[in-house]
């Protein structure tokens, strides 16, 4: 394993010192700085150091979307669309759910590259 792949931020600060228990397992104890995370991964290089890698779950009917990287960097460009204001205004009302029920996608809709391949990998358009 790389450095560069693990160590996110460099700066290092102490915030505990531990022993081992009678298992040989560590506490974090009641450490604010740890946050509210739950899962880690642990790494281990040659000389014993240790490093906490936080992580998080997805729930699994999003997880397809971490393992296509065409559609992952869809709703990137989507995003990065949307927060440099490059919106278009729907012609359908979306202001409420019993107007969301019906809607479709057809093929003389004008979109971006990005959002038609979006659309086609989705089947909502041909």
């Amino acid at each position: 394993m790389y450095k560069d792949n693990i160590v996110k931020d460099t700066h290092f600060e102490e915030v505990a010192e531990v022993k081992l228990d009678s298992k040989n397992r560590v506490t974090l104890g009641k450490n604010k700085s740890v946050g509210k995370t739950s899962i880690y991964k642990v790494y281990r290089n040659a000389i014993g150091q240790i490093i906490l890698d936080p992580q998080v779950t997805i729930p699994a009917h999003e997880q397809w979307l971490f393992k296509n990287k065409e559609a992952a960097l869809a709703v990137k460009a989507g995003l990065e669309d949307a927060k440099k204001g490059r919106l278009v205004k729907a012609p359908e009302d979306f202001s409420s759910p019993q107007n969301c029920r019906h809607i479709f996608c057809t093929a003389n809709q004008r979109f971006a590259p990005h959002e038609r391949q979006a659309l086609q990998y989705f089947g909502d358009i041909a």
